[in-house]
């Protein structure tokens, strides 16, 4: 495993800020989800934000990745490729990530909403998705482990009836995207890298309503559940801190 960097408070502060930016890009990019609207649409809301701020969109070029964003429908899962055919509809839960980067940091958050009037199970699994999160924001501080993380995360999504995507996993962020260490969303408690404070995290949280595993499209990129299922995906910046977890993605 390649060595896990400890952030300064210098670092952390850089990356508060890049944190702060990518919280604003993403009330501008929900303010213009709505019924009708196409996800190259909102990926163009990202982009124009980031040109607008000097900011890195860190996926456009990554292994050819041709968006700012990923943007997936209902059960589109990760990595899904904004499209001008793909419209939101009134029922719709879609699913939103972008990582950026500013003044030689990256910042990766993730969202899920509901579009128009959607059903009970899908703003369940939306809501069960964010606590996922929120849990494994709770297991990451000093002491903790990668397995506890992981674990936290597969106990909210299995108690509520869901499954965790294996195919893609959480991860640490900083100077770059993809950071050691990789943090899968399930684990065994007490196993695993232990945190320490000044690590830097990406947290995803990626659930699904029914099998775990997806298939990916011919664009080699784009992938969806193999049953067809909703998928459901949060996940913010944070640094391990020693009683409470710090979440940089907020304004």
């Amino acid at each position: 495993m390649k060595m896990i960097h400890i952030k300064t408070e210098e670092e952390i502060s850089i990356m508060r800020e890049v944190g702060k930016y990518h919280a604003e890009m993403v009330e501008r990019v929900k303010a213009g989800i709505k019924i009708g609207a196409s996800t190259y649409e909102l990926d163009q809301v990202a982009f124009k934000f980031c040109k607008e701020n000097n900011i890195i969109p860190l996926q456009i070029g990554y292994y050819g990745y041709p968006a700012t964003t990923c943007i997936g429908i209902n059960d589109d899962a990760e990595h899904c490729i904004p499209s001008k055919t793909k419209i939101l509809k009134d029922g719709d839960i879609m699913t939103f990530d972008s990582t950026i980067k500013k003044n030689g940091f990256c910042a990766d958050a993730a969202f899920t909403v509901p579009v128009g009037t959607v059903d009970k199970e899908g703003l369940r699994l939306i809501e069960i998705t964010k606590r996922a999160l929120e849990a494994a924001i709770t297991n990451s501080i000093e002491g903790k482990q990668v397995g506890d993380i992981g674990h936290a995360i597969h106990s909210v999504a299995k108690e509520a009836g869901y499954s965790t995507l294996e195919n893609f996993v959480a991860h640490g962020i900083g100077e770059e995207m993809h950071e050691e260490p990789e943090i899968p969303n399930y684990g065994e408690p007490h196993t695993g890298v232990r945190l320490k404070e000044g690590m830097t995290l990406a947290l995803d949280t990626m659930l699904c309503e029914g099998e775990n595993k997806v298939r990916f499209l011919d664009d080699g990129w784009s992938t969806k559940t193999v049953d067809g299922k909703r998928f459901g995906l949060f996940e913010h910046t944070v640094v391990v801190r020693k009683n409470c977890a710090e979440v940089l993605t907020v304004k």
